[in-house]
């Protein structure tokens, strides 16, 4: 992965986190992440996508699923209407 895609994600987020009452994260998956981002760590909250229950979901809620090395703060499960869980 050409090294300015792998800098391209850790510019960005630190121009944002700087303005007041702006929180800062990254709505992926594992996979997608490491396509897009190379698996670039950055500490930043994670959405975490791709659940396909609700207690897949909540079971999501932990370090391993992080896609940036970050916390993982909500995760989404799929199906009819998209459900989130606040972590």
């Amino acid at each position: 992965m050409p090294v300015a895609t792998r800098r391209a994600p850790k510019g960005v987020p630190g121009r944002k986190a700087k303005a007041p009452g702006v929180v800062v994260g990254i709505y992926s998956t594992h996979y997608q992440w490491t396509r897009i981002a190379g698996g670039t760590q950055l500490p930043l909250a994670n959405w975490v996508a791709g659940a396909s229950s609700v207690n897949e979901a909540k079971a999501r809620c932990t370090p391993a699923w992080s896609a940036t090395g970050g916390p993982v703060v909500l995760t989404q499960a799929f199906g009819p209407f998209d459900t989130n869980y606040a972590c």
